[in-house]
């Protein structure tokens, strides 16, 4: 038998976060998300994402990189 008593450890009614709630992280992403343009080419969207100092840098970076191969011919 164990020396701890009833009640300690596992998993607690009503304990955590509820289901459909959305992380810190979504919400910031989707915040980011509204505060982009609407438009009906991506490759104007991830320009202006790129462009929007109010964006996560890492995000900016990715629609760099994504951009590349449109924007900049490969030398040779």
């Amino acid at each position: 038998m164990s020396n701890t008593p009833k009640g300690w450890g596992g998993a607690r009614k009503g304990a955590g976060r509820k289901q459909g709630t959305k992380n810190a992280r979504t919400i910031a992403a989707m915040e980011a998300a509204r505060l982009l343009p609407r438009a009906d080419d991506p490759k104007q969207w991830l320009l202006a994402l790129m462009r929007d100092p109010r964006q996560d840098l890492r995000h900016r970076v990715e629609a760099a990189r994504a951009l590349l191969p449109y924007l900049h011919a490969r030398p040779g």
